[in-house]
């Protein structure tokens, strides 16, 4: 008999010739560690080998491919837009529902719920995976790369050699021209746009920022830069849909796949490390994240999830809570990476960018949630709302974020635009009526649709004589009171608060001359702070303002009966800046140890 031919055993990648595969500035060095690109350019290596034997498309001629699939998003029944044929179906657990009084407060339904747990639970016990179920690490670390590559296009551009471009720049195209995109009606990657133009708004905007005085760019240049730009995002984004079928369907862990956590103190704070392994992988990709947020993130997934459990004193786990504990972890790390796309593809790498993502302290909730709550017979914590906020730094149980098909599992309702604030229905008795605290990314597009959006509800407020609050914190375009800073600021923070400033002019003025502002707040910028937008990466929280902020309270009639001279004064105390005092806590702890 002829023998048989002995398998080729397959090579054993040692990526340790890229990295050490762990990232994550600020935290100490874990040994060998390095960048994210290598990992990812490792990921996308086996794709962009095929790619370069496709005959490639016309830079000029970029169109949407026929069978785009419906990346997964939440939306309310009316606006869902049948799927393509051919295209999978979304789940329902992942279908917003408009079920009682208002739209924000419910994005899941009990039913919702219940049928993901139900399909979790079929998949753990050995059953079939549900496509969509989880997300796909794989699909994650390719948008994260690919966002990288889109940024370093425009900041680190040849034609821009000698500019100091910072992050912010690309933040504000890319969360600028995704709302466009979403406005109307295109359906794309969660970050990356599928029609991005030139003659856009946002790309408009990022002309005129290129070549303004501060930045200095020539024209022509400028303009080449920011088509080639929009070229390569709609070539990306289409790359991505074109394996979106694939990734959903694809279990989020492999045979031989691992996520291993492990808790690491350092001198001044303790992270959480996971290590994801691969199994064609010698060494581990290693993700870091402070305690405080790995806690508070798996808190409100048992809170959502409360017939599951997991991480307990127990020494050996049944294959329920072992299955939990990393579909968890998946979540966390897709959320890792999402957000780092969101905030330009380099957030995991070097802490560049998530300026977007920053968030007021918590007790300034504490403040406007005690304020509001006088005189009720009860409380309004239940009626408060975060309008942007992130599972990472929102500070209420029910918040808006740009996210919604991860960040439900950790109490997200959805987008703030998809929430309707339907006043046609009568509150019940006991009820305070609706509070909304929004502090928006600052970019032009997104704060204009906001105030646009808030003052609609207000008007449908106005005519059911309900009771409904938006208090928006923006930076403020208010120049009647000049004065200079007690402190010197640099160029590169003029800059910055120019650009805020300009941001803030439309929305800030339309706030200000609507009927329904009831009070506005100025912060002097140097006498208040923000929590950091990376606040769950950095070993420190807090940043000092380098521009004036505007508190600015919008109500209907029906709520505007409460005086707030006292508020305003309590407001003041709470935004107090916490940079300095956390700074000097730092050198404390660092000296003891």
């Amino acid at each position: 008999m002829p023998k048989k031919k002995k398998s080729k055993r397959q090579k054993v990648q040692d990526v340790s010739t890229f990295s050490g595969l762990s990232n994550i500035t600020g935290f100490g060095d874990l040994g060998g560690a390095a960048s994210i690109d290598d990992c990812m350019a490792e990921m996308m290596f086996h794709t962009e080998s095929r790619s370069e034997n496709q005959p490639q498309q016309n830079d000029d001629a970029i169109s949407a491919p026929e069978n785009t699939i419906e990346s997964i998003s939440i939306r309310y029944p009316e606006t869902i837009h049948p799927p393509k044929r051919g295209a999978p179906r979304q789940p329902s657990w992942i279908q917003q529902a408009n079920k009682a009084k208002t739209s924000s407060k419910y994005m899941m339904s009990a039913e919702d719920i219940e049928n993901w747990n139900r399909s979790f639970e079929t998949w753990a016990n050995g059953g079939i995976y549900s496509p969509g179920l989880l997300p796909n690490i794989d699909q994650e670390i390719a948008r994260n790369f690919k966002v990288k590559e889109l940024s370093d296009l425009l900041l680190k551009n040849k034609k821009f050699a000698g500019k100091d471009l910072r992050m912010p720049l690309f933040e504000r195209w890319l969360l600028d021209s995704k709302h466009e995109e979403e406005s109307e009606g295109v359906v794309g990657d969660c970050v990356l746009t599928l029609r991005s133009s030139p003659d856009s708004g946002a790309s408009q905007r990022l002309l005129s920022e290129l070549t303004s005085k501060q930045n200095g760019v020539d024209q022509t240049d400028a303009e080449n830069v920011i088509a080639k730009l929009c070229r390569t995002t709609n070539l990306a984004c289409q790359e991505l849909l074109s394996q979106e079928d694939r990734y959903r369907r694809q279990s989020p862990l492999n045979k031989g796949d691992r996520i291993n956590m492990s808790t690491k103190p350092s001198s001044t704070n303790t992270f959480v490390s996971l290590e994801y392994s691969r199994k064609k992988w010698k060494k581990p990709f290693c993700f870091r994240i402070n305690q405080i947020h790995y806690k508070k993130l798996k808190d409100r997934f048992l809170e959502i999830h409360p017939r599951f459990i997991f991480g307990g004193g127990k020494i050996v786990k049944n294959n329920m809570e072992t299955m939990v504990e990393r579909s968890f972890h998946v979540l966390v790390l897709a959320l890792l990476l999402r957000y780092s796309a969101l905030s330009g593809g380099g957030l995991l790498d070097d802490l560049r960018g998530g300026g977007m993502q920053g968030a007021i302290h918590s007790s300034v909730f504490e403040v406007l949630q005690a304020h509001f709550s006088k005189g009720k017979d009860s409380p309004s914590s239940n009626s408060w709302f975060e309008g942007f906020a992130s599972p990472f730094n929102a500070a209420l149980p029910r918040f808006a974020s740009a996210f919604p098909d991860l960040d439900w599992h950790f109490g997200s309702v959805g987008r703030f635009f998809d929430c309707k604030f339907d006043a046609k229905i009568q509150p019940d008795e006991n009820d305070n009526g609706e509070y909304c605290e929004a502090n928006p990314p600052f970019t032009p597009g997104i704060m204009m649709a906001m105030v646009d959006h808030m003052v609609e509800a207000l008007r449908r407020g106005d005519k059911n004589n309900i009771p409904l609050t938006f208090v928006v914190v923006v930076p403020s375009a208010d120049n009647k009171k000049k004065r200079k800073s007690k402190s010197a600021i640099s160029s590169d923070e003029n800059n910055d608060i120019a650009v805020a400033k300009s941001a803030a002019t439309r929305s800030f003025r339309t706030m200000l001359s609507s009927s329904y502002c009831t009070r506005h707040v100025l912060l002097n910028a140097r006498e208040h702070g923000y929590v950091e937008g990376a606040q769950h990466l950095r070993p420190t929280q807090y940043k000092q303002s380098s521009y004036d902020t505007s508190v600015i309270i919008l109500q209907t009639p029906k709520a505007a009966s409460t005086d707030l001279t006292e508020l305003e004064k309590d407001l003041r105390v709470a935004f107090s800046s916490r940079h300095e005092s956390e700074l000097i806590e730092r050198k404390r702890k660092c000296a003891t140890t």
